[in-house]
C-alpha cells in the first residue's frame, strides 16, 4: 500500500520538508513521515519499531527494511542521532531528533532485565564526569553515562 495513504499527521509537511531538502535528502511520503514523528517528539528516543509506516503490518520485511535505511541516511546526514543501550544483554537502537545540544544523563541500569532510571542530579553528573576526566576516561557530552546494577527484582531472583 503507498505510504500516501496511511500518513498521518505530525508537523506541518512545509516544515519537515524544508528539514530533509536542508540535509540535501531526496523527499518521499516515508521519509516526510520518519523525520515528522521524530520532530513531533523532539528530545525523546523512539525505536525502529515505533516509527514504521501506519497501516504497514510489522512483518513486512520491505517496510522494515526502508524504515532502517531512511534512519540510517538520516543519521549520516546529521539530522538525527543514535542511541544505543542494553536491554536483556541486547542493544537496542533508538533515535533522537533535536537533542544535540542536551547533556548527557547518568542512567542505573539493571543487567538482567533492562529497566532503568535517570538520575536528573546534575551534580552527580559533573562529579562522575570529573572523576572520569582526572582518571583519563572523559565522558563525551552526549553520552549517557550508565551504571549497571541489579535492581530489587531481579537481585531477589523474581521471574521476567
Amino acid at each position: 500500500m503507498p505510504a500516501e495513504k496511511h500518513r498521518e499527521e505530525t508537523l506541518g509537511d512545509d516544515v519537515v520538508r524544508q528539514r530533509l531538502e536542508e540535509a540535501d535528502i531526496r523527499v518521499n511520503a516515508e521519509r516526510l513521515q520518519i523525520l515528522g514523528r521524530l520532530m513531533s517528539n523532539a528530545g525523546q528516543a523512539c525505536t525502529a519499531q515505533e516509527l514504521y509506516p501506519r497501516g504497514v503490518e510489522e512483518s513486512n520485511a520491505a517496510a522494515v527494511s526502508r524504515v532502517y535505511r531512511t534512519l540510517h541516511l538520516l543519521e549520516k546526514k546529521k539530522v538525527i542521532e543514535r542511541r544505543v543501550r542494553q536491554v536483556r544483554g541486547r542493544p537496542v537502537f533508538s533515535y533522537v531528533y533535536g537533542a544535540q545540544s542536551a547533556p548527557s544523563r547518568i542512567r542505573f541500569q539493571c543487567r538482567s532485565c533492562g529497566a532503568s532510571v535517570i538520575a536528573e542530579d546534575v551534580e552527580l553528573r559533573e562529579q562522575v564526569a570529573k572523576v572520569g576526566a582526572d582518571q583519563g576516561l572523559p565522558v563525551a557530552s552526549k553520552e549517557d553515562i550508565v551504571v549497571w546494577i541489579a535492581c530489587n527484582r531481579c537481585s531477589a531472583g523474581a521471574p521476567d
